[in-house]
């Protein structure tokens, strides 16, 4: 069997380039702190290597108004750095209510999302968190995780984990209106191409339940693009359609499908109730 040794190969490289960068970088605070935002407190430094083959750091750091943000340095501690990029990623909380986060959160991720619900049939309180922080990983930018916390009677228990390669919107709410609460997360994967819907139902006696949505895929034939999400704007508890877009070649012309899903009460799941196909056709204005 001929295996294709390319993969192995770039890695290697990649690997290479980022090894000849000063090992002490990322330690050397000295050689970049003045490009960083006044200040700012240094959360995390990871290095990156850019489609181009560019190479430098990204450095996390929360500044003195919570603000959290990402700085894009290229070069090294040998041949010097310049700022090329900062991105504001959120404001930093960390306290959930009476929660102190700084306890529960590692030191090398900040929260910039928290959302908290209790549970009506026990009185546990649940809280949602959203952290951000930087992936090793020299091509990705920054990731985040979320976080839902089990709190009752002084004790505080960790329900559920997960990564995500962007930030996410959370609902910790009943979103299907089927009397108990649910942990919703709607994230877009590093592509961007792509985007879905993470659901757990949370039950009468707080155990999680991963909740499945329909498989669509026979609708997805030579998708370019697909994302799954909660129709419309959050307001409350209730029964939000799932809408799925993708974006399909239809007899060669490109078209946008939308396939839509709705909580079954007695099926106790969600079902396909529909797809259309919406022409993507638009007639360009020549601006004066």
């Amino acid at each position: 069997m001929t295996v294709n040794a390319r993969p192995k190969v770039l890695s290697v490289i990649l690997m290479a380039i980022l090894n000849s960068l000063n090992a002490g970088s990322t330690q050397n605070v000295t050689d970049y702190k003045n490009l960083l935002p006044a200040s700012a407190e240094i959360i995390d430094v990871a290095q990156y290597l850019s489609a181009t083959q560019t190479a430098g750091l990204r450095v996390l750091t929360v500044d003195a108004d919570g603000r959290v943000g990402c700085t894009k340095l290229r070069g090294s501690s040998r041949t010097g750095f310049e700022k090329v990029g900062y991105d504001v990623l959120g404001q930093a909380l960390w306290e959930s209510g009476k929660l102190s986060l700084h306890e529960r959160i590692p030191a090398n991720e900040v929260p910039i999302v928290e959302t908290r619900l209790t549970n009506p049939n026990t009185g546990t309180k649940f809280h949602a968190v959203a952290t951000v922080y930087l992936s090793k990983t020299p091509h990705n930018r920054h990731m985040s995780k979320v976080y839902l916390f089990a709190e009752k009677d002084d004790q505080v228990s960790l329900a559920l984990t997960k990564e995500y390669s962007d930030s996410p919107k959370i609902i910790l709410d009943d979103v299907n209106a089927d009397g108990i609460p649910e942990l919703a997360v709607e994230f877009v994967e590093d592509t961007g191409k792509a985007g879905d819907l993470d659901i757990w139902s949370i039950s009468s006696n707080d155990r999680l339940r991963k909740i499945e949505l329909p498989d669509d895929s026979e609708y997805l034939t030579d998708a370019r693009t697909y994302f799954r999400y909660f129709e419309g704007h959050y307001h409350g508890p209730g029964n939000y359609a799932v809408i799925a877009t993708a974006s399909i070649l239809k007899n060669a012309i490109p078209i946008e499908r939308e396939i839509r899903c709705q909580w079954n009460e007695r099926t106790k799941s969600y079902l396909i109730i529909g797809v259309t196909d919406i022409s993507e056709t638009r007639r360009k204005v020549r601006l004066p």
